[in-house]
């Protein structure tokens, strides 16, 4: 027997013994687990074959398998509450959550979750505080909530109490779990795209340069909104000040020194009259302005929607040098306390399970850190909001990720961003920046200096481990 067929038979008879929905008389048609599972009719029908040779099932001619009801007694389930902390607060995130708790409570009779909403980490640690050892699942585990007294159950314990893996198939590189925490989550940073009725052309994606000439080109001044210019140091790959030459480096300065400059003197950045409300800017997006490109993160998807129409909003991935990088940040699932019971396990399996991680890409929440569910986004795309199958072509190209020994610390990084925001962007902003070259040679001269204090400071922390080692 394959591991797929293994895996999918080990699920369905979990669901059957748990006496789910739609799995305790006659189950779903084959055509309709394909789709819940995600798995070719072939494999469905022998897993379900296999629980037929073992007892488990029935098969009735002309309609279907059905669970045999000698099997065992009826599943008497006692009440049980299961606490459920959720570190997000935007109204369409609170109302998914909302939906996928009633879908998890209605497969899973006398089982109840009670959820609380905190965003803020400080009130959050209070909560996790008054829940004392008693085992609460984290939505969004931030390292912020993980204070030293804080007890998290390993993965390992779940998964035992579970009595089945935990996900259905791998992740994508870079993205494995700690012995305590899973993703389920990627927030990845792409562009927004407003297209008005009747317009075919849309801007040109492959680089920079190219994506503020079209923005210019289609849509004319103060169609750009601002963005975040870490995420232009790292998608040039600026933040690898310590491992290219002088001239390489020159040469991306100059390139992001001319994106800039076209951006002021065509004057695409919308300055005046943004919101300040986070999700502001977004919004301008579906107004009467003029504003119609943007680079946010992947959950400003749902600023829009409703009453955007998927076809009035498409998205692209970031441009992206051949050896640039962009931070992904991932959403982690955790269970605190000091033990875990069935219930949690199962609610902890169920947010990691096709349901919710299908349901959240096509809501347009995130992308799904496991390469399943984003497989089955690219054979579905018109399921899921436009333009998602070519974020998700870039994410499963994406090579793994650097090892910590070459990677960019945070530190490197945000010290490269500071300085080109001060010395580049600003001064090429409020028209005081002096000639190109001059520019560039000064903000050349900066890096290397950052180059040079950051490997100082690999060093001497590589020989504190090694006296520290051998003392």
């Amino acid at each position: 027997m394959s591991k797929r067929i293994d895996q999918l038979k080990l699920e369905l008879r979990r669901r059957i013994d748990l006496g789910s929905e739609g799995f305790v008389g006659k189950l779903p048609s084959i055509r309709e687990l394909t789709v819940l599972f995600g798995e070719s009719r072939h494999i469905v029908n022998a897993a379900l074959k296999t629980l037929q040779s073992e007892g488990v099932l029935l098969v009735e001619p002309q309609k279907g398998f059905r669970v045999n009801p000698a099997l065992h007694p009826a599943r008497v389930t006692q009440n049980r509450m299961i606490e459920v902390l959720i570190c997000e607060d935007l109204p369409w995130e609170v109302d998914f959550w909302c939906r996928m708790i009633r879908r998890f409570e209605e497969q899973h009779p006398g089982w109840s979750v009670s959820c609380r909403f905190i965003e803020k980490p400080e009130p959050a640690r209070e909560f996790l505080q008054r829940r004392g050892g008693a085992p609460t699942v984290i939505i969004r585990c931030e390292p912020e909530l993980l204070t030293p007294d804080r007890v998290l159950v390993p993965l390992a314990a779940i998964e035992r109490c579970c009595g089945v893996p935990l996900t259905s198939g791998p992740l994508l590189p870079g993205r494995e779990p700690d012995a305590y925490r899973l993703p389920y989550q990627v927030q990845c940073p792409m562009v927004f795209c407003a297209v008005r009725s009747g317009e075919s052309e849309i801007p040109d994606c492959s680089s920079w340069r190219k994506l503020v000439e079209s923005c210019d080109r289609l849509y004319g001044a103060e169609s750009l909104l601002p963005f975040n210019p870490l995420i232009l140091v790292q998608t040039l790959g600026l933040f690898r000040v310590t491992e290219l030459a002088e001239s390489e480096l020159r040469r991306r300065l100059r390139e992001l020194a001319e994106v800039i400059e076209f951006i002021q003197n065509r004057k695409l950045y919308r300055w005046n009259d943004i919101p300040e409300h986070r999700l502001g800017p977004t919004r301008m997006l579906l107004g009467n302005s003029n504003c119609r490109v943007l680079v946010r993160n992947s959950f400003h998807y749902g600023a829009l929607c409703p009453p955007a129409p998927r076809s009035e909003i498409r998205l692209f991935p970031l441009p992206l040098a051949a050896d640039g990088y962009q931070m992904l940040p991932i959403c982690q699932l955790a269970l605190a306390g000091l033990g875990c019971e069935e219930p949690e396990a199962e609610f902890f399996r169920f947010l990691l399970g096709p349901e919710v991680q299908d349901s959240m890409m096509r809501e347009g929440l995130g992308f799904s850190p496991f390469r399943a569910p984003l497989l089955r986004a690219l054979a579905r795309p018109e399921l899921y909001p436009e333009g998602y199958d070519r974020i998700i072509n870039m994410l499963l190209a994406q090579p793994t990720p650097l090892t910590p020994e070459t990677a960019h610390t945070s530190r490197l990084a945000d010290q490269v961003n500071m300085m080109l925001v001060d010395h580049l962007l600003l001064p090429i902003f409020t028209d005081r920046a002096p000639d190109r070259e001059t520019l560039i040679a000064d903000c050349l001269a900066r890096l290397q200096e950052i180059a040079r204090e950051h490997a100082a400071g690999r060093q001497a922390a590589r020989l504190r481990r090694q006296l520290l080692q051998n003392s």
